[in-house]
Parts: C-alpha cells; structure tokens; sequence
C-alpha cells in the first residue's frame, strides 16, 4: 500500500522519516515544474526505525 507522506514546495527538498518502519519498504519521489514536466525515481530501502 503507498501512501503520500509529504509535500515539499520550496528547498530544501528534503522529508525526514519519523514513522516507526521496520524492514523493507519502497520510496518514491515525483518531480514536478511550472511547465508541467514531471520526473519520478522509485527506489528498495531497508528500514530499522522503531
């Protein structure tokens, strides 16, 4: 199941992951300009945050 964690309009383009998240888990990150280009990335990371 994904869900929309975060919106980040202005820099810095960062998000902190402050869920609990425990093994692995998939991050996706969509890019998006005022012209209406968009790019996204799709990554596997391992996660240990209780």
């Amino acid at each position: 199941m994904m869900s929309l964690k975060s919106v980040i309009t202005s820099p810095p383009y960062e998000w902190e992951w402050d869920d609990a998240a425990f093994l692995k888990h998939t991050l996706k990150v969509v890019a998006k300009d005022m012209a209406g280009n968009m790019a996204e990335k799709t990554m596997n990371v391992m996660a240990f945050k209780i």
